[in-house]
């Protein structure tokens, strides 16, 4: 087992093809490895302020990661994770959630899970074509089984199947 230890925290990993991975964190942190994590470098954000919090790739040049910041958490990559713009195209409009868990299919629909301003945990398949607003607040994870079904998991031992259009 190999490690590499750095001085923020980081929230999560994707692997966008065998030998390649991606780590994003607080302070704006990716950290890239081609060479099955034996080396990682250090991969300039867009935006070193952002807490990044979750990231998956759709195919193996084409990523997605969300942060904390609240008008464009939104972040792409479309050459394996080397180079991330912010996607001002993309704005939160209603529920201001953060997202702690994403989950891409090939086809390209995504599932969003995280917590929200509200009372409820948030819930997006395909951004926000179809959202859920699930109790509790704080929602950890998801997996998207198909292009409108999904689970998601939160504080308090839930678990809800969520599926488009309800």
């Amino acid at each position: 087992f190999s490690s590499i230890s750095y001085q923020d925290s980081l929230h999560d990993i994707a692997f966008p093809e065998p030998g390649s991975a991606v780590a994003v964190g607080d302070n704006g942190i990716i950290l890239r490895t081609t060479d099955s994590g034996t080396n990682w470098a250090l991969v300039t954000p867009p935006d070193s302020g952002l807490n990044i919090l979750a990231i998956d790739f759709i195919d193996a040049q084409n990523g997605v990661a969300y942060c904390d910041d609240f008008i464009y958490p939104k972040l792409l990559t479309n050459d394996g994770g080397q180079n991330w713009t912010i996607d001002s195209t993309w704005l939160i409009t209603f529920v201001y959630p953060i997202f702690r868990a994403i989950d891409y299919l090939p086809s390209g629909s995504g599932l969003l899970v995280g917590e929200s301003n509200q009372a409820f945990g948030a819930a997006f398949i395909n951004e926000y074509s179809a959202a859920a607003h699930v109790p509790p607040r704080f929602l950890y994870g998801g997996h998207l089984q198909t292009d409108s079904l999904a689970w998601v998991c939160g504080a308090g031992g839930h678990i809800a199947r969520y599926s488009k259009p309800t």
